[in-house]
């Protein structure tokens, strides 16, 4: 991933470098691996540990996309805080995906609520409710019957960077996160 791309977000690549060392480019706590060795590029954070976030722009199904970040050792994106959630709005940005205008239907995210009804929990066990949630204004509302997966989406339908509870059969792009 070029370094120009972080461009979009420091108007001027004032505090964006390119670390050769590593083979990234950095912006605040925002990296990205540039090396064609590693695969597709990924962000780095460390908030909670050294998780990676990759987007993968094919569009599939909630379920598809839980398959295959679980192919590559991974999980779909899960979201336990504010900073997580401006780290991923920051990296959709750096990539050039901005909800607001390339889609209203943003990435799935790792959180649904087909287990138990209206009961939404995180690929990796945790409730949303009484955590970290950053739902638009009347959500989870179960629009459709099946409006049971998460992801992060953009007007006209979803506020910037908001969640929506979506049907898991529409087939939109992926975060995956990598421990």
């Amino acid at each position: 991933m070029p370094c120009f791309m972080l461009c979009q977000i420091d108007n001027g690549c004032n505090s964006v470098q390119y670390v050769s060392s590593n083979l990234t480019c950095e912006f605040s706590s925002l990296r990205m691996v540039v090396s064609p060795l590693t695969g597709p590029p990924v962000w780095d954070v460390y908030i909670k540990g050294p998780f990676r976030y990759e987007l993968v722009k094919t569009f599939m199904t909630w379920t598809e996309g839980m398959q295959v970040c679980d192919n590559k050792s991974g999980h779909l994106a899960v979201i336990l805080s504010q900073p997580e959630n401006d780290y991923i709005k920051d990296g959709l940005i750096a990539y050039g995906i901005n909800p607001d205008i390339n889609s209203s239907f943003g990435p799935w995210l790792g959180a649904d609520d087909i287990t138990t009804p209206n009961v939404y929990r995180w690929v990796t066990g945790e409730l949303l409710t009484g955590g970290y949630e950053n739902w638009m204004s009347d959500n989870p509302d179960g629009y459709l019957d099946d409006s049971n997966c998460v992801h992060m989406g953009g007007p006209p339908f979803v506020p910037s960077y908001q969640w929506n509870d979506h049907g898991c059969g529409n087939n939109l792009w992926i975060i995956c996160q990598y421990e």
